[in-house]
């Protein structure tokens, strides 16, 4: 995906996390919700769903979410440790 193009441009300059390198894990993970998200709001658009509806289906997301990074984020800092 061409992310110049995408709602999830590239952060300002002034990011202080611009320059940090991300564990493939993590940026596969970041990049697959942001790819979801995207569409996740094309759908509620095309749906046009209420905001309960939304309510809804914004926490089956966000626990998925929560479980992937979960496991991520501890493998990470154990790496950063050995």
């Amino acid at each position: 995906m061409d992310r110049s193009k995408s709602h999830f441009a590239a952060l300002p300059e002034n990011d202080p996390y611009a320059g940090m390198t991300l564990p493939a894990s993590l940026q596969s993970c970041l990049d697959r919700h942001r790819e979801n998200l995207a569409q996740l709001v094309s759908s509620f658009k095309s749906a046009g769903l209420s905001e309960a509806e939304i309510e809804r289906s914004l926490s089956i997301v966000i626990a998925s979410y929560k479980a992937e990074l979960a496991e991520v984020i501890p493998t990470m800092m154990r790496q950063e440790h050995d």
